[in-house]
């Protein structure tokens, strides 16, 4: 079953570019284990690979140890054999995040990541310190975790979060087409809880395409491209009057067109949203 978890953002106009390069959220191969763990507004769930009963039990007793006023959402379903000392880097991770008021940490075979917002720098410190004393060197650790200090505005918490939430996320294109594939969906789920926590949020997506082939039809690609990720946010339930779809063609290159790798870049999305408060609650 699929959570909806949400962050409480609500910041400024705001300029978010998914190109096609330097992703992180690359599709698991099928049967690829993979545990998922995320905290937002006291609400803790955790769904994916154990390796054993001891591993559900040592994470069930990390979590009411660290996490005993969430809200907790189990969903783990044995799949041994996984990679020595899963159970262990789970355990380790999930305890050194108690102090992070919210995260998302996704653990692979191959690849360790965890975003999130801590109250202290030293929050970060230990938790990077007790990673890289469990971590095999052949799990890769990403991060970006940033801290926010008690009596900054609203506005810019949730700024810093925003930032971490997609530094390094793309929305990729092959030539011509103009259908984002379910790869896509965590990143337009993140503007879609976005809209739900930001009530006066206001979305345009922007599409661009390289410079092949004839302009009226780079302008046509363009606006499907932004289309389709519009429509996905309306379907997800954001109002169709906060979405506004838009080309741009080919006249806003972010790279060179004279390489399939620069051309591939160009087919990319951009979002912008902007804040209007209604004059009766200014």
């Amino acid at each position: 079953m699929r959570h909806r978890v949400g962050w409480p953002l609500a910041f400024l106009s705001t300029l978010l570019i998914f190109s096609s390069g330097n992703a992180i959220d690359q599709p698991a191969p099928t049967g690829t284990p993979i545990l998922e763990v995320s905290r937002h507004q006291g609400e803790l769930v955790v769904v994916g690979a154990i390796s054993s009963d001891a591993n559900e039990e040592i994470l069930k007793r990390t979590i009411a140890t660290n996490f005993a006023t969430d809200t907790v959402t189990l969903e783990l379903s044995k799949q041994p054999p996984l990679p020595p000392r899963w159970a262990l880097i789970s355990e380790i991770a999930l305890a050194s995040l108690a102090d992070f008021g919210s995260f998302e940490m996704t653990l692979r075979p191959t690849e360790l990541s965890i975003r999130g917002m801590a109250p202290k720098e030293e929050s970060i410190t230990l938790l990077l310190q007790h990673i890289r004393q469990v971590l095999p060197a052949e799990i890769r650790f990403q991060h970006n975790l940033q801290v926010v200090r008690t009596g900054h505005s609203f506005d810019q918490l949730c700024q810093k979060r925003f930032v971490a939430a997609i530094e390094n996320r793309a929305i990729q294109f092959d030539n011509s087409a103009a259908g984002t594939s379910t790869d896509s969906h965590p990143l337009l789920d993140t503007l879609v809880e976005i809209a739900f926590d930001c009530p006066h949020s206001y979305f345009t997506a922007v599409g661009h395409s390289d410079n092949t082939g004839d302009e009226s039809a780079n302008m046509a690609v363009s606006l499907a491209r932004a289309k389709t990720a519009i429509d996905y946010m309306q379907s997800q339930g954001v109002p169709a009057d906060r979405l506004v779809a838009v080309a741009a063609g080919s006249a806003n290159p972010a790279a060179s067109n004279a390489t399939a790798t620069g051309r591939r870049n160009n087919r990319r999305l951009e979002f912008k949203m902007e804040i209007r408060i209604p004059e009766s609650n200014q």
